[in-house]
């Protein structure tokens, strides 16, 4: 674990934003619901989770720690949402997609 998890290591939300931010973007999309998201930068995944409860998605959670991508599993471990997620551990510089 590199110093930059350390500092983040145990919080739930690894930068600004709230579930509230999350479903108020998601608002604009009312008329066309997205069929596929990228969560750039998902961190632990508070957005992700977010994103899986309140469309029929596909979600692509991408970070570039693999360990917030296992925290993100971790949450969602028994919820079968899980099923219309993938996680990607990548350099938000460049982007596999």
């Amino acid at each position: 674990m590199n110093d930059f998890e350390r500092l983040y290591l145990n919080l739930e939300r690894l930068g600004p934003g709230s579930d509230a931010d999350t479903r108020h973007a998601l608002s604009y999309l009312s008329d066309r619901p997205p069929t596929r998201i990228l969560d750039i930068g998902c961190g632990t995944g508070p957005a992700t989770r977010v994103l899986l409860r309140e469309t029929r998605a596909q979600v692509v959670a991408l970070d570039n720690f693999q360990s917030n991508l296992d925290a993100l599993h971790a949450a969602l471990r028994a919820d079968p949402a899980t099923l219309r997620l993938t996680t990607c551990a990548a350099d938000m510089a460049a982007i596999p997609y």
